[in-house]
């Protein structure tokens, strides 16, 4: 399996990577997007404690040998933006009527009806992301 693992940062340049790559329209791979707050340049380390915590766990998920069944698998970290931007009940992320992200770290997988993971014991554990994503295939 191949994981297309690409990052963006902010709400702009995921929508660019969606119409650049035909995401939302006609992919032929289950696609996905990893929604975590941006990292602060002090500490490397992202500002929202639960996305922290959930980084590792995903890393983990996406090595999962489950996932090598698949042919490929689109995955898209996007960084949300700080706090204040993030706290915005009219920021980008949580108006779009694609992906009406509500908190962090959420997992959606594009073209599904919004299919996500989003509640902090979703990220506690690889297996649950795994599941996930395979049900995603």
């Amino acid at each position: 399996m191949v994981v297309n693992n690409i990052a963006v940062d902010g709400y702009e340049n995921l929508i660019n990577r969606i119409k650049e790559h035909n995401i939302v329209e006609g992919g032929r791979h289950p696609q996905f997007v990893f929604f975590i707050g941006s990292k602060l340049p002090e500490t490397g380390e992202s500002w929202c404690p639960d996305c922290v915590k959930a980084e590792p766990v995903m890393n983990e998920a996406l090595k999962d040998e489950r996932l090598t069944t698949y042919s490929r698998i689109d995955f898209v970290t996007c960084y949300v933006g700080l706090r204040d931007y993030w706290k915005n009940p009219s920021n980008s992320f949580k108006t779009d009527e694609r992906l009406k992200v509500s908190c962090i770290p959420t997992l959606l997988q594009l073209n599904s009806n919004n299919r996500c993971l989003n509640k902090d014991e979703d990220f506690t554990d690889a297996k649950i992301i795994v599941n996930f994503l395979v049900r995603g295939q």
